[in-house]
């Protein structure tokens, strides 16, 4: 079985911005320590697009453009360079395995691998996150049918890719965990998958204490919980796979490539910006954080002792970075046509219906016109949420029904038939009320008009 597993640690906060490294293992085999060489987004694109078989995301480096030299950095040499010879010698050798991981919140001499190259620009976590989750969405477009299992947990807030066909996915929100799960993901996949996000949610605190030892976070702080949260699911995922990978992946059959997984870690940088670099809350996350990395990477190797491994490093930085060193990682993305009364692609919905106006998302169903084909529509939230989609809490425990093609609209009908059928029964109750006041009326006249018009009889 040939396994992909991409791990993501990112954060969210588009006000932050690190400066990125890149991993490599296996590493060049040098008498010393080889120095890091220089790289640019592109370049480091190319290093993933090479590793993980996706040509066609091949970069010249904005280096390269920008300063006319052609030599510099260019993706020849980035290529052929003792780093990627060693993870990739040539360009059509597949490893049994690829490990992809994307950490914020560690310093460059914290990542538990050898640094291969350096970037001297900063980037804002939230961009790198979206770009992985590109990444992913890419391979699943291009390549998701060649691939036996596809799975991804995130817990990017900013996140609006919920959805993606192909990839069993996990979205870890401040409640639950959404999940989309393909009907191709085994059964035991699946069951497992609601067993961790179930059990990562209670007692959360005690279920931390018990994987990691005593803590000083606290339950009853929101960012203290949702670390707390994202470190037991992914150490739970990493236990299960290690344990039950033969039930809950497909088997590989010949011809397929590598099964892709991805997992987001964005909370150390909620720690980060909350409490400071020196707080205690912060040191002992990290320290939990670094455990996790060597833990899923000790995982991985122990099921793919051949497999490559690649970990993007963004260390958090001051807020007083110049903007002209801010870089954002962009990837090329193949435009589409796209019909619109039937979007095949979840971001395709989400674009087509501006994110479902912030009250929706878009989930795969039954196209109504053609019972055939399954399309992606917006479903409308049922709870009273703001315009960014935001539970109001201890707002009206009224829930809002939004409703349209884009849920632009609130459902009012409810209220209106409500309004509408208590005026017609007032109205109606009125009458009868009015006509029987004048039928009892017009009887009572009638009596004593008889009465007086009587002769007196001696």
């Amino acid at each position: 079985m040939r396994f992909s597993f991409v791990v993501v640690a990112a954060s969210v906060a588009s006000s932050v911005v690190a400066s990125v490294s890149l991993h490599l293992s296996p590493a060049p085999i040098t008498n010393g320590p080889l120095e890091p060489a220089t790289a640019s987004w592109s370049d480091l694109t190319s290093v993933l697009a090479h590793a993980n078989g996706v040509s066609r995301l091949f970069r010249w480096s904005d280096n390269a453009a920008q300063d006319g030299d052609e030599d510099q950095h260019s993706l020849s040499n980035i290529l052929a360079s003792e780093h990627v010879l060693a993870l990739k010698p040539d360009l059509f050798h597949q490893s049994s395995g690829s490990l992809v991981m994307l950490v914020a919140g560690l310093e460059t001499n914290e990542v538990p691998l050898p640094v291969s190259f350096t970037s001297t620009s900063h980037t804002p976590l939230s961009a790198a996150s979206d770009y992985l989750n590109h990444f992913i969405e890419l391979i699943s477009s291009e390549y998701g049918t060649g691939r036996a299992n596809m799975i991804s947990v995130s817990s990017v807030c900013n996140d609006n890719i919920l959805s993606i066909p192909g990839v069993s996915r996990l979205v870890l929100k401040k409640e639950a965990a959404v999940a989309t799960i393909p009907d191709s993901a085994t059964t035991s996949l699946k069951s497992k998958l609601k067993e961790i996000s179930k059990s990562s949610y209670v007692n959360v605190k005690q279920t931390f204490e018990k994987r990691f030892g005593k803590t000083v976070l606290k339950e009853s702080e929101n960012v203290d919980k949702m670390f707390m949260v994202e470190m037991n699911f992914v150490d739970a995922l990493s236990d299960a796979l290690g344990k039950d990978s033969k039930e809950m992946l497909q088997p590989h059959v010949q011809g397929f490539l590598s099964d892709y997984f991805s997992v987001s870690m964005t909370r150390l940088n909620n720690i980060y910006e909350v409490y400071g670099k020196e707080s205690a809350q912060f040191q002992s996350s990290a320290k939990v954080l670094k455990e996790v990395v060597s833990k899923v990477i000790d995982t991985f190797h122990n099921l793919y002792p051949e497999g490559q491994v690649q970990i993007i490093a963004l260390a958090p930085s001051s807020n007083s970075v110049s903007k002209r060193d801010i870089a954002i990682p962009d990837l090329d993305r193949r435009l589409a046509v796209v019909n619109p009364a039937c979007p095949l692609y979840f971001q395709d919905c989400m674009t087509l219906n501006s994110n479902c106006s912030n009250h929706g998302t878009c989930t795969q169903m039954r196209n109504p016109r053609n019972s055939n084909q399954t399309c992606f529509f917006c479903s409308c939230y049922t709870n009273n949420t703001d315009d960014n989609g935001e539970l109001i809490i201890g707002g009206s425990h009224r829930k809002v029904l939004w409703a349209g093609p884009q849920c632009a609209k609130q459902d009012i009908s409810a209220d209106f038939h409500l309004l509408l059928w208590t005026t017609v029964g007032l109205t109606v109750v009125m009458i009868f009320v009015v006509g029987l006041l004048a039928s009892v009326g017009s009887e009572e006249s009638n009596a004593q008009g008889a009465g007086a018009g009587k002769k007196k009889e001696d």
